[in-house]
């Protein structure tokens, strides 16, 4: 949505909604057990697991203000 608000000052919102499902996530399969500290592997590198089941969700609301204050000079904000 955009609207002037004065002769020289407008401003634009939009909301955003994303969503995705297979997407790339990776896991650490080699962190320390809950308990003992040990890892599963015998080494305390981190040996990480790509895989494609991860989600996501996503609202957005971003704004921008624009305003012509003389002919030479114009200030703009935008706010995601």
């Amino acid at each position: 949505m955009e609207r002037q608000i004065t002769k020289g000052v407008t401003v634009a919102t939009n909301f955003l909604h994303s969503a995705g499902t297979h997407t790339l996530r990776s896991r650490n399969i080699n962190a320390p057990l809950p308990g003992s500290g040990l890892h599963p592997y015998q080494t305390a590198n981190s040996l990480y697991l790509y895989e494609t089941t991860g989600t996501y969700r996503q609202n957005q609301w971003i704004t921008n203000v624009n305003a012509k204050l003389s002919p030479k000079l114009n200030f703009s904000s935008f706010t995601p």
